[in-house]
């Protein structure tokens, strides 16, 4: 008997209602934590078999806290373990699920500009790195990130100001290091 046999009726509805309202949150959470897609392929699918086992232990109205959670710590077992396998060529994949009408030269802009973005987020601590995902990639708000990540809201406005700090001293190098590659 698997883990969703044995959870009640309403366990499972919870559980379903997850999946509807945060399988893409988790996925671009995995993405941005520095995941290739098909590692956030499977690791979205791991995040939400961990939810299923757990989901009688989460409080009802956490399950997006508890996938953060959840995701931020499997991602960060991903790379661990991606660190001890021989170095491989990158995926190669778009970094963003496309939006369906534009052109080809913006979606190549696009998944370039995603692809910075994740070049400089790996660079970030991943304290730092969890308060600029959700604030500002997820757009949630000071307070819902201090829940998220169970800190408080000041130490959440910190780090965000920190990573932000960050983000842009290494942006700043990069650029410059641009610049002097042209002729």
């Amino acid at each position: 008997m698997t883990a969703l046999e044995l959870s009640s009726r309403s366990d499972r509805a919870r559980l379903k209602s997850a999946v509807v309202a945060y399988y893409d949150f988790a996925w671009r959470v995995l993405r941005r934590f520095g995941l290739s897609s098909d590692e956030a392929d499977d690791a979205t699918q791991e995040v939400f078999a961990v939810l299923a086992s757990k989901i009688a232990a989460v409080e009802p109205g956490a399950e997006k806290t508890y996938l953060f959670q959840t995701a931020s710590r499997l991602a960060s077992n991903v790379r661990r373990r991606r660190a001890r396998l021989p170095v491989q060529a990158g995926d190669g994949e778009l970094d963003a699920h496309p939006d369906p009408s534009p052109t080809p030269e913006s979606l190549a802009d696009a998944n370039q500009r995603w692809r910075r973005l994740d070049e400089l987020l790996a660079r970030l601590p991943d304290d730092l790195r969890s308060v600029f995902i959700l604030c500002e990639i997820e757009s949630t708000t000071l307070a819902e990130a201090a829940s998220m990540l169970e800190i408080p809201q000041g130490t959440v406005a910190s780090r965000l100001r920190r990573a932000r700090a960050q983000l842009l001293a290494s942006m700043e190098v990069c650029s410059s290091e641009s610049r002097k590659d042209e002729p």
